[in-house]
């Protein structure tokens, strides 16, 4: 049995679709079995809106003068983005490295997070369980560092049993474990294999490893922090930074062009002794490891034709300058500034108005 509510639906767009035929005739009954019907409320509201249209009977060509209007806009004011310019002593003086990547790209999203101190909700269903198929991956890696310490298990066993803590918690969802596991295996033999040879020459391994470094620009403190997956420290002294992806990871240009500057802002922190190591170490070597578990499992691109530590001072230099930039009154925060791509949408696109002034043709600098 259908609703009433299907059938008052179905009625109105029936009638509203019969409304754009070139001639319409709209009647109702006035009696109904002989008796006098009693006109329904949308009956007598029409008949009020028409008698007021037509008050004053215009002549034909006017009628069409009022229809051509509809589709005449009157004066368009294109709506220039918004250009928040927070008092100095608000703006935020400490950044992680992924945060300073959003500061070069979309300013307006660092305004809303660490001064309006603004939150986006949760993501929902496919995007939320993406993000959590990263966590879990993250954590097994993580499991899998400790359990190669003690040598007692093969790089394949160690591997395994650090994807069975990591999902541990995972069990009773059958997607998970129904689809992400067996990925995981297979990630796991890939993953085994390459990591025996990634640790030859390697003196230590740090993993998941929190580090800060502090600096001042003019009399304002500054501090830049970050949480590498994995830095290798080599028997020579020098250092490997290795970033665990489990999306595409970024190409050199990006890398070297300070549009993706992880890297080798934590290069820069570990230079100046900022993971605890009680001395600078220089990096020599940025990879990032996909881990995908599909076809193939993983992928590992080094980024092998880069100076990795005159590339890191550099990008540390223009942090200092971009962070100067934001210290005048003058400079707003503006949103998508530098986006990697046109169709890339921010957290706080909605409070920045983005498709008014975007779609608008309103200013973009």
């Amino acid at each position: 049995m259908q609703m009433p509510e299907r059938d008052i639906g179905m009625t109105a767009h029936d009638f509203t679709q019969a409304l754009g035929a070139d001639r319409v005739t709209v009647t109702w009954s006035e009696r109904i079995g002989g008796a006098p019907a009693v006109p329904s409320r949308w009956v007598v509201t029409a008949q009020m809106l028409i008698t007021a249209a037509f008050a004053t009977k215009p002549a034909p060509h006017e009628t069409m003068r009022w229809a051509d209007k509809l589709d005449a806009p009157g004066k368009v004011a294109p709506v220039d983005k918004p250009r928040p310019m927070p008092p100095v002593n608000a703006r935020p003086r400490r950044f992680s490295v992924t945060e300073v990547e959003t500061l070069i790209r979309d300013p307006y999203a660092i305004y809303a997070r660490k001064i309006l101190r603004l939150e986006p909700l949760p993501e929902l269903l496919l995007q939320e369980r993406h993000a959590l198929r990263g966590t879990v991956i993250h954590d097994a890696l993580d499991h899998y560092a400790r359990l190669r310490q003690d040598g007692s298990l093969s790089a394949r066993d160690a591997m395994l049993e650090a994807g069975r803590r990591a999902f541990a918690s995972y069990r009773d969802d059958p997607e998970i474990m129904g689809f992400w596991w067996p990925r995981f295996e297979r990630l796991a033999e890939w993953f085994a294999r390459e990591d025996d040879l990634l640790r030859v020459g390697v003196a230590t391994s740090l993993t998941e490893t929190r580090g800060a470094v502090a600096f001042s620009i003019g009399d304002a403190e500054f501090s830049l922090s970050a949480r590498a997956d994995r830095i290798d420290i080599f028997e020579g002294g020098t250092a490997r930074i290795i970033d665990y992806k489990t999306g595409q990871p970024p190409g050199p240009k990006a890398v070297e062009a300070g549009f993706k500057p992880q890297l080798t802002l934590e290069a820069a922190i570990l230079a100046r002794d900022g993971f605890g190591l009680k001395r600078g170490i220089a990096t020599d070597e940025l990879v990032y490891i996909r881990m995908s578990g599909g076809e193939p499992p993983g992928e590992i691109k080094a980024l092998s034709d880069l100076d990795v530590m005159a590339v890191a001072e550099k990008h540390f230099a223009e942090l200092k300058t971009l962070l100067a930039v934001y210290q005048q009154a003058h400079q707003p925060y503006l949103p998508a500034r530098a986006m990697e791509r046109e169709a890339d949408r921010g957290d706080f696109d909605h409070l920045a108005r983005f498709d008014e002034w975007a779609l608008a043709g309103g200013t973009t600098s």
